[in-house]
């Protein structure tokens, strides 16, 4: 205990000075004093957790990094004043222009990482160089073709610095569109595809506003907040900037008490897994009018395989292909018949198959996408290009989801909507199949209690489950409940 306070005592004296100096010069030493006062406190994590704040590395066993504040310092003089000063040593990284990675100043002031942008003839993007090596690009988003080039360079670089609007000062382009200002869905989506990555995503900023958005964007946040030297004279923004560093540093030492990283990550993988399945009560009716849509592949399928299908990406039934024979209707196995506009399809890694791991809307499906083929009768699966969809008004019934073996007792039955027809049928352990018109209705009107639902009306089903949910198709592993 009197280790803990011997260490605490250099922060406690600092905020101490940090509070006089306040009072005696409102103008440069608010934010001396306040800056002083978070290196003492950096220090002090840093001696007990043996991590190093200039790098983003203050974090407990089981977390990952904390976000880290970067300073984009180009086009400005490094001795610009004691206050750009102040700011500048706090930073965990510097951007400073080409000319200047030889100017032994920055390296005299500031202890953290240096980086600079190598301009390219990309309209798009640089690469950002740090040790003659290349660790990322900075990309303006602002366009389709910039989140592109962003979302491509992902798994391939350690870093992406994303700039919008008005904090952009490397190519000052004009942009007349509605979306050059957009900052919180470009955000979104890198950090969704980044989710599963080494990459890290680090994002402009130059409104107090966006600062918790971005910082809490899908529960995990960019990797780092970058401010520039035009901004950097704002305390407002810093101490927001700030706040939000430490907000995820408390998120992240709760999270590592609750989860090891071992068992997050084995819960991201999907499942195949046997459960349950009955028609659920609808209020007014025992079936809906949607918009169905069947996949039409460009391969034949047997009568055991089909596409994963669900209204969560969390928990998909195997709705198998119209491969089946009838003396009521031709045999059609190249198709699908995968139910409303709205459900989520799983596609496949790539050409060659292999477990999905992201999903598309059946209304965002396009000719020579390649979905998820499983075969339930072996376990196999391939990957399989659509040749076209075919959208019909038609009736649809609801199929409630659960697992055979609840893994906990608060466990939430999943749903699917599909078509009342009895070409419609959903896989089952060892090859077997239901029909979806073979399913009966469940007598209890409350969804969520499964409890209630006759044993006799329960069917057999195979499912697909996963703890993660999606973000533009892609797997992250922040909350989302979907019901």
């Amino acid at each position: 205990m009197s280790r803990w306070i011997q260490l605490l005592i250099p922060s406690l004296l600092a905020l101490l000075v940090a509070d006089t100096a306040a009072a005696l010069s409102p103008n440069i030493g608010t934010v001396t004093a306040l800056f002083h006062h978070r290196s003492q406190l950096d220090a002090t994590i840093s001696s007990n957790t043996g991590g190093d704040p200039s790098k983003g590395d203050v974090s407990v066993s089981g977390s990952g990094n904390a976000m880290q504040i970067w300073c984009d310092w180009r086009r400005s003089s490094l001795d610009d004043s004691d206050v750009h000063r102040s700011y500048m040593d706090q930073c965990d990284a510097l951007i400073v222009d080409k000319d200047d990675i030889n100017n032994n100043d920055h390296n005299n002031h500031h202890p953290a990482i240096v980086y600079y942008v190598d301009k390219t003839d990309d309209p798009y993007s640089d690469r950002l160089i740090s040790n003659n090596s290349l660790v990322g690009i900075m990309v303006n988003i602002t366009t389709e073709q910039g989140q592109q080039k962003a979302l491509q360079a992902i798994g391939s670089v350690d870093w992406i610095l994303a700039y919008t609007g008005t904090e952009s000062i490397i190519k000052n382009e004009s942009n007349d569109s509605n979306d050059h200002n957009w900052r919180m869905i470009p955000a979104e989506n890198l950090i969704g595809a980044a989710a599963q990555t080494s990459t890290k995503i680090a994002f402009c900023v130059d409104r107090t506003s966006d600062v918790v958005g971005l910082s809490q964007a899908l529960q995990l946040g960019v990797d780092a907040l970058c401010l520039n030297s035009k901004t950097a004279v704002s305390t407002e923004l810093w101490e927001a900037v700030h706040q939000a560093q430490k907000q995820r540093r408390q998120q992240q030492q709760q999270q590592s008490a609750s989860t090891t990283s071992s068992k997050k990550t084995a819960d991201t993988e999907p499942s195949i897994v046997p459960g349950v399945c009955w028609r659920m009560p609808l209020q007014k009716s025992n079936s809906v009018i949607a918009d169905r849509v069947c996949v039409d592949l460009v391969r034949n399928l047997t009568p055991t395989e089909g596409s994963w299908i669900g209204s969560s990406s969390k928990m998909m039934a195997l709705v198998l292909s119209e491969a089946a024979t009838s003396s009521f209707v031709p045999s059609r196995p190249f198709r699908v018949n995968a139910g409303p506009v709205h459900s989520y399809i799983a596609m496949a890694n790539d050409d060659n198959g292999s477990s999905a791991t992201s999903t598309k809307y059946l209304c965002e499906l396009q000719a020579g996408d390649h979905v998820l083929v499983y075969d339930c009768a072996t376990g196999q699966e391939r990957a399989v290009a659509v040749g076209r969809l075919k959208i019909e008004v038609r009736p649809c019934v609801l199929v409630g989801l659960l697992l055979e073996q609840l893994q906990q007792e608060e466990e939430k039955p999943g749903q699917i909507f599909l078509q009342q027809a009895e070409t419609v049928r959903l896989g089952q352990e060892g090859g077997g199949h239901v029909r979806v018109t073979d399913l009966e209705v469940a007598s209890t009107s409350n969804r969520n209690d499964v409890t209630m639902v006759e044993k006799d009306r329960q069917r057999p089903v195979l499912l697909r489950v996963t703890s993660t949910g999606t973000h533009v198709g892609g797997r992250y592993t922040g909350q989302v409940d979907e019901k």
